[in-house]
């Protein structure tokens, strides 16, 4: 692995762990309500539902993408079926998670980084084996497809909000 697609991993680690332990400390505590305290205002989660679509959709946009510009053989089946596994990757980091606590830090930590590490191997995969990409083209994809994602989700969040 390049030093660039280590600091890359790095630094997505550092930031999204410091955002996952401050944002689940304050959902998991309201969780028993049924409803998340945001300011002034109470959201039921049957409101906060389309939520959580953002990010897969904004992955089969940049799976989509990439699959176009690097001549790959693949359908946009398989770059739904791509986003929803890495979906049930992340819904079951999160459920491992609620389950371990907050108080075990360590736990997190090891969770958070086993899913990321699934992510970027399925992202791999999907590129180079459903979406028929080189071996070549799939490993600079991945890098670009993952921040790709993460913009996406962040514009299509804004726009909603």
């Amino acid at each position: 692995m390049s030093a660039v697609g280590s600091a890359f991993i790095l630094s997505r680690m550092i930031g999204s762990l410091a955002s996952l332990i401050s944002s689940m400390s304050s959902v998991f505590s309201s969780m028993s309500s049924g409803s998340i305290n945001v300011g002034i205002e109470r959201l039921n989660f049957a409101t906060l539902l389309p939520y959580t679509a953002i990010y897969p959709v904004a992955l089969v946009c940049a799976l989509a993408l990439a699959r176009l510009t690097s001549q790959g053989a693949g359908r946009i089946e398989g770059d739904l079926f791509i986003a929803g596994a890495i979906s049930l990757v992340q819904a079951m980091g999160l459920l491992l998670a609620n389950i371990v606590g907050l108080k075990n830090v360590e736990v997190l930590v090891i969770i958070y980084l086993l899913v990321l590490c699934i992510q970027i191997l399925q992202l791999f995969v999907g590129l180079t084996r459903i979406s028929e990409l080189s071996e070549p083209r799939g490993t600079l994809a991945v890098p670009i497809v993952a921040v790709l994602a993460a913009w996406l989700s962040t514009v299509i969040w804004r726009a909603m909000i």
